[in-house]
C-alpha cells in the first residue's frame, strides 16, 4: 500500500482559507460602516464618494458663511434702525422750530439736542462694528471718498422740455400757458401734480413737482407760491455708475464724455483734466483730479442737483409753410389757350386759403374759398391734418412733424397741396394767425405728365407684344393742339395705328387734329436702314434653325398631322391649358399634392413645389398623337440653367444611328424612348409610333409619360415630373421646398416653355419709333412671332418620285400627300415616296425670300395690330401763398446752476465688499456693498435751528437724509432675504448630496450581516470537513506503525 498525498485535506484548507477572507471583510464593512474602505474596494465609487465629500463640507461651510452675512446685514440694519429713530426725532424738532412761536432761546434749545443726536448719529456710524469690521466707517476706502463733490460748470440753455401756448392773442402779444411740452407730448399742469396749479387764481402753489414721462424721465419742477405761468424752475439730478451718467433719469454713456483733446471718457484708462458731457444744449464740465479713481468719479458724480431758472417769454415766429408741390389743375381749354396766348390763365378766379376753430359760424380746420365762397370738397378738419388735440396728453404737436393739407379740384384727385411746421410751443391761434386770409397766386410754371399706352389686335403668329420704352414728351401746346380734353382729369386723346409702308420699308404712325383752324400733326416713325436691320435679324434666325425645323415638319407631315407647320405645343393643346398661356415663362406656380392619387417621380415629400402644368385632357378628340409629333416642352434648373426637354417623336424623324430604349408599364404595354445630350442640355424623345393603338386618351397619355420618365431615369436633376392617376395633367416640377414657401413660387430662374429646346419657330424683335423732328422722343415696342406660317403646305416644295410601292398618294382636292390606304385609294392610284421637304420660294434665292417674309409678313403683321394711344395724366400750373405774420411765445430757460450737493453711499469698488463664499466652488460667491455713513453724507452736518429759515430748509435735508438711510436699509434687507434664501438652498442641496453619497460608500447591514453569518457557517464547516481529512491519514499511519 502506497501513501502518496493528502489531497482532501489540502483542497478543504484552502477553500477555508476563501471563506476565512470573505469573513474578514464582511467583519471589517460590519464595524466600520462602510462598504468601501480602500480604492481596491470600488475605485469609481471612492472617487466619486470623496468628491461628494468634497462638495458637502464646502456646502455646510458655506452655510455657515451665509448666516455670518445675514448677521452681517442684521446688525447694519439694527445700527440704522437707531439712525432712522434719531433722523425721525431731528424732522419733528424741525417742524417744531420752524413754527413762528418760538422764540431764539427756544430753538436754541431745540439746535442743542438737535446737535446732540447728530454727534450720536456720527458715533453710531464711525463705531457700529461687525466681527473687527466697521460697517460704515470704512476707513480702507478714504481715497474713494475724499473729495467733495464735483463742481459743475454748465454752458449753454437747456432745450428738454418746453411750456406750451394754450392760446395766443396776437393783437397783446400775450398766451397762456397750458403746461409742459416734452419729446412730443403735452403733459398738462394737473397732469403734473394736481396741487400745482390753482385755475381759479391762475397762479402755481409752492412745491417740488416731478413728472414721470413715457421715457422713464423725470422732469423736476420748482414753484414759488402765487407765481404765474411760465415762472417754473428746472431741477436736474445727476447720478452715475457704470453705465454713464444719469441726468434725470437720461443715460449718458461713459462714451459720451469727452476730455478736453476730444477723447472719449474710459472707466480703464483715466486722464486727469476737464471733462464734459452735453445734455439738450448744455454742456456740462467738471475736473477729474490725478489721484480720482472711477469709484470715487462715479462717486462725486452722483446725487449732484443743479437749478434752471425761466426766462422771460419772447415771441417767435410759430409756422412755417411750403408751398412748392402746391398745383392747380387746368380745369379746360379756355385756360390753357389763354395760358399759351397770353401767359394769363384766368384772372377773374382768386383763391385765398382760410383756417378757423369753429367758432362764429366757421369751420374747424382749414379750407379754400373763391370769391368769397367755400370751394366744395375742399374743407380738411384738423383732425384730416394730423392734429386731433391741441392740449393734454397730446401727442399731435412736434416741431419734427410735417402737416400736409391737399385737395383736389377734379374728380377728388389731388391737384392743390402744402405742408406746414410749427414750433413745440404753437397753439391753434398761432396756426389760425398764420394760415387764414392767405391769397393763392398763380406761378405759372406749367407741370405736366403723360404716357403712351399701347393696344395689340389678337393675332394667332404674334405670341407676345408690349410696350417697353416710353420717350414721348408733349409739349403743353401740341397736347393741346392734338385735343387734350382738360375737363377730365386724365384723358386719351392720340389713337392711332402703325403701319408698314411696303413702298420705302418704314414703320410709322402718326397723330393729327385742328383747332381754331390751326393743325397739329405728330408724327413717328423709323428708317429703312432700321427696317432692313430687324428683316435681316429674322431672316438670320429662320435661316439658323431652317433645317432643323423642316426635318421636324417632314416628320409631322409624314406622321400625319393635321397642322404640320405647328410644333407649338400650346396652339395645339389650346392657350389656357398650359403654364404660361403659350408664352416663355418660368415654373410660376406652387402645387400641393395628394400623393395618394399620385404617379410622380418624386422622392420627397414637401409641403409645396414651385412647376408648371400641362393638361392633355384634349387628346384623342380635339387632337391625336400624330399632331404631337415634333412638339414638346422645355424647362432649366433654378440653379445651374441647364435645359430639360421632353419631346415626342417618331423614329423615322431622328437620325437612323439614334439608340432606342424601351420600358414596360405595369399593363405589359411597351413604350419606345431615346435619350439626347448637348454639353449641359438633355432631351428626351418619346417615340408617338411606340404609343398607336394604346393610348386613346390624355390620362392613358400622361401616366405613361410618368413612367417613362422614371424608367429612362431623366429625373436625375433638381427636375421632376408627376400625374394624378386619374387626371389628364402633367406637372413639372422642382423638387426643392424651399421655392415655394407659403404657396409661393420663387423659382424665377427656373424658364418654361412650350417647345423643346431648340426647336421654336419664333423670333422676337424691337420696333423703335422716334419723333420725325425729335430723336430724343421715342417708344420701343417688342414682339414675339411665331413663323409656323412660311411652312404652309402651298408655301414647301415637295420633292417626291412615283414608286409602286410608295407609301403616299397625291391628293388634288387638299393638294397634299397623303399616307396610302388601299381601302381608300384602291390599286390603281399613283403612289409616291416623298424624298425631301423644301420651302418654295419662287425663283428667289434664301436670302431674298425670307428677306422679303420678314418684311411683308411678320413685320407687316406686327405692325397693324399695334394700336399707340397719347394719355395726359394731369396738366397743372404751379401756384404758391405767402402765409401771414404769427407768432407764439417762447419760455427758455437760463445757464443752470450747482445746488446742494448730495451723495450716493454706496461703494462701487466691489474688491471692498464684504465677500460671502458660499460653498467650495470659487465662482459661488455674493457680494455685501458696504456703505460709508455720517452726518456729512448724510447731508445734515450743518443742519441748524437757530432760525425759522434754517429750521424750514432742515425739514427738507432731514426728508433728503430719510430718504438716503432707508435707502440703503432696503438694499441690506434685500440681501439679507437673498443669503436667506441662499442658506436654505445650501442645506437643501448639502442633505441630498450627503444622500447619494452614502448610498455610495455606506454599507447595507441587512446585506451585509446575511454575508457574514453566511461566510461563519461556511468557515464552521471547513473546520469539520480539514479535521475529519487529518483524521484518515491518521488511520493509516497507526496502521502501518
Amino acid at each position: 500500500m502506497v501513501i502518496q498525498h493528502n489531497l482532501s485535506a489540502m483542497s478543504a484548507t484552502r477553500q477555508n482559507k476563501i471563506v476565512g477572507q470573505g469573513v474578514k471583510k464582511s467583519t471589517e464593512k460590519l464595524s466600520s460602516g462602510y462598504q468601501i474602505n480602500r480604492a481596491a474596494d470600488n475605485a469609481a465609487g471612492l472617487s466619486i464618494s470623496e468628491k461628494m465629500r468634497y462638495q458637502i463640507r464646502g456646502l455646510t461651510r458655506g452655510a455657515e458663511n451665509i448666516q455670518e452675512g445675514i448677521h452681517y446685514c442684521q446688525v447694519a440694519d439694527g445700527a440704522l434702525n437707531e439712525v432712522t429713530e434719531m433722523l425721525q426725532r431731528i424732522n419733528e424738532l424741525a417742524v417744531q422750530a420752524a413754527n413762528g412761536t418760538n422764540s431764539e432761546i427756544d430753538r436754541s434749545y431745540i439746535d442743542t439736542e438737535v446737535e446732540l443726536i447728530k454727534n450720536e448719529i456720527d458715533r453710531i456710524c464711525m463705531t457700529t462694528k461687525f466681527n473687527d469690521i466697521y460697517l460704515f466707517k470704512c476707513d480702507t476706502l478714504r481715497d474713494s471718498f475724499d473729495s467733495s463733490v464735483y463742481t459743475l460748470r454748465y454752458d449753454g440753455y437747456p432745450a428738454d422740455m418746453y411750456i406750451y401756448n394754450d392760446t395766443y392773442d396776437a393783437a397783446t402779444g400775450t398766451a397762456t400757458y397750458g403746461g409742459i411740452a416734452y419729446k412730443g407730448k403735452r403733459y398738462a399742469w394737473a397732469d403734473i401734480s394736481p396741487n400745482m396749479y390753482n385755475s381759479q387764481t391762475g397762479e402755481f402753489n409752492a412745491g417740488t413737482y416731478t413728472l414721470r414721462a413715457d421715457d422713464g424721465a423725470c422732469l423736476t419742477m420748482k414753484c414759488e407760491q402765487g407765481s404765474k405761468p411760465p415762472q417754473v424752475s428746472r431741477e436736474y439730478t445727476t447720478h452715475a455708475d457704470v453705465n454713464g451718467i444719469s441726468v434725470n433719469g437720461e443715460l449718458i454713456k461713459w462714451d459720451q464724455v469727452w476730455d478736453s483733446n476730444g477723447n472719449a471718457f474710459n472707466p480703464n484708462q483715466i486722464e486727469a483734466g476737464t471733462h464734459s458731457f452735453q445734455y439738450h444744449g448744455v454742456t456740462v464740465s467738471f475736473d477729474v483730479e490725478p489721484e480720482d479713481s472711477f469709484s470715487a468719479i462715479v462717486s462725486k458724480l452722483s446725487g449732484t442737483r443743479w437749478r434752471s431758472n425761466y426766462r422771460i417769454p419772447y415771441e417767435e415766429t410759430a409756422l412755417s409753410a411750403d408751398f412748392s408741390k402746391s398745383y392747380f389743375a387746368f380745369m379746360n381749354g379756355k385756360e390753357v389757350n389763354s395760358y399759351l396766348t397770353n401767359h394769363v390763365i384766368d384772372p377773374d378766379k382768386d383763391y385765398t386759403l382760410r383756417a378757423g376753430n369753429g367758432e362764429n359760424q366757421t369751420f374747424d380746420g382749414i379750407w379754400l374759398e373763391l370769391d368769397g365762397n367755400i370751394v366744395a370738397g375742399s374743407q380738411k378738419s384738423w383732425n384730416d391734418i394730423g392734429i386731433t388735440n391741441w392740449g393734454d396728453q397730446s401727442e399731435d404737436i412736434w416741431s419734427d412733424k410735417v402737416y400736409h393739407y391737399s385737395f383736389g379740384r377734379q374728380q377728388d384727385v389731388t391737384d392743390f397741396s402744402f405742408s406746414f411746421q410749427v414750433v413745440n410751443e404753437i397753439s391753434k391761434d398761432s396756426v389760425i394767425d398764420a394760415l387764414d386770409g392767405v391769397k393763392v397766386f398763380e406761378n405759372m410754371a406749367v407741370d405736366k405728365k403723360s404716357h403712351v399706352a399701347a393696344d395689340f389686335a389678337q393675332n394667332s403668329n404674334i405670341l407676345s407684344a408690349k410696350l417697353i420704352r416710353d420717350n414721348l414728351h408733349l409739349t403743353l401746346a401740341e397736347e393741346y393742339g392734338l385735343g387734350r380734353d382738360y375737363t377730365t382729369v386724365s384723358h386719351t386723346y392720340g389713337n392711332s395705328k402703325v403701319q408698314f409702308n411696303t413702298g420705302n420699308d418704314q414703320i410709322s404712325t402718326s397723330y393729327t387734329n385742328t383747332i381754331d383752324g390751326v393743325t397739329t400733326t405728330k408724327n413717328y416713325s423709323n428708317t429703312k436702314s432700321e427696317t432692313d436691320k430687324i428683316a435681316n435679324d429674322i431672316k438670320n434666325t429662320i435661316k439658323d434653325n431652317l433645317k432643323d425645323y423642316l426635318k421636324l415638319f417632314r416628320a409631322r407631315y409624314l406622321a400625319g398631322a393635321a397642322d404640320p407647320s405647328n410644333i407649338n405645343l400650346a396652339a395645339l393643346i389650346s392657350p389656357g391649358n398650359i403654364t404660361g398661356g403659350g408664352s416663355d415663362t418660368y415654373l410660376e406656380d406652387a402645387y400641393q399634392f395628394d400623393f395618394t392619387r399620385l404617379k410622380t417621380t418624386l422622392s420627397n415629400r414637401e409641403q409645396y413645389y414651385a412647376g408648371a402644368k400641362i393638361d392633355f385632357s384634349g387628346l384623342g378628340t380635339a387632337y391625336q398623337l400624330a399632331d404631337l409629333v415634333g412638339m414638346g416642352f422645355n424647362s432649366t434648373c433654378q440653379t445651374c440653367n441647364n435645359h430639360y426637354s421632353i419631346q415626342f417623336m417618331t423614329k423615322e424623324a431622328l437620325d437612323s444611328n439614334t439608340n432606342w430604349s424601351s420600358m414596360t408599364d405595369a399593363n405589359g404595354n411597351t413604350f419606345d424612348y431615346s435619350m439626347g445630350s448637348q454639353g449641359g442640355n438633355y432631351t428626351l424623345y418619346i417615340d408617338v409610333g411606340s404609343m398607336q393603338g394604346i393610348i386613346n386618351n390624355g390620362v392613358d397619355f400622361t401616366n405613361a409619360l410618368v413612367d417613362i420618365l422614371d424608367a429612362s431615369k431623366f429625373d436625375f436633376h433638381f427636375t421632376q415630373y408627376a400625374t394624378y392617376t386619374d387626371q389628364a395633367e402633367l406637372y413639372v416640377v422642382d423638387y426643392r421646398g424651399q421655392y415655394a414657401d407659403g404657396g409661393t413660387s420663387s423659382a424665377t430662374n427656373a424658364d418654361f416653355s412650350p417647345y423643346a429646346y431648340g426647336t421654336d419657330t419664333t423670333v422676337n424683335f424691337t420696333i423703335n419709333l422716334y419723333d420725325e423732328n425729335n430723336s430724343a422722343e421715342n417708344v420701343g415696342l417688342s414682339y414675339q412671332y411665331d413663323y409656323k406660317n412660311l411652312f404652309q403646305t402651298d408655301k414647301l416644295y415637295f420633292d417626291a418620285e412615283k414608286n409602286p410601292n410608295g407609301d403616299y398618294v397625291y391628293n388634288a382636292a387638299t393638294q397634299k400627300y397623303e399616307k396610302y390606304d388601299a381601302a381608300i385609294h384602291g390599286t390603281s392610284v399613283d403612289r409616291y415616296n416623298i424624298k425631301d421637304i423644301t420651302l418654295e420660294t419662287g425663283g428667289k434665292t434664301l436670302d431674298e425670300y425670307l428677306e422679303d417674309y420678314a418684311k411683308n409678313t411678320i413685320l407687316a403683321e406686327a405692325s397693324s395690330s399695334t394700336t399707340l394711344k397719347l394719355v395726359n395724366d394731369y396738366t397743372r400750373y404751379k401756384v404758391s401763398a405767402n402765409i401771414n405774420d404769427n407768432a407764439a411765445m417762447i419760455t427758455q430757460y437760463n445757464t443752470p446752476y450747482q445746488i446742494m450737493p448730495t451723495k450716493m453711499f454706496r461703494i462701487e469698488d466691489e474688491s471692498k465688499s464684504i465677500r460671502i463664499q458660499c460653498s467650495s466652488n470659487v465662482e459661488d460667491f455674493l457680494k455685501i456693498p458696504r456703505y460709508k455713513l455720517s452726518t456729512q453724507r448724510l447731508g445734515i452736518k450743518k443742519l441748524s435751528m437757530k432760525t425759522e429759515d434754517m429750521a424750514t430748509n432742515a425739514i427738507d435735508l432731514v426728508s433728503n437724509a430719510l430718504e438716503k438711510v432707508n435707502t440703503i436699509r432696503s438694499s441690506l434687507g434685500a440681501y439679507q432675504n437673498r443669503l436667506e434664501h441662499s442658506y436654505a438652498a445650501n442645506l437643501n442641496t448639502c442633505e441630498n448630496t450627503q444622500f447619494a453619497e452614502s448610498v455610495i460608500r455606506d454599507t447595507d447591514m441587512a446585506e451585509e450581516m446575511v454575508k457574514y453569518s453566511n461566510a461563519n457557517i461556511l468557515s464552521q464547516a471547513g473546520q469539520a470537513i480539514i479535521a475529519q481529512a487529518n483524521q484518515n491519514r491518521e488511520r493509516i499511519l497507526s496502521l502501518i506503525a
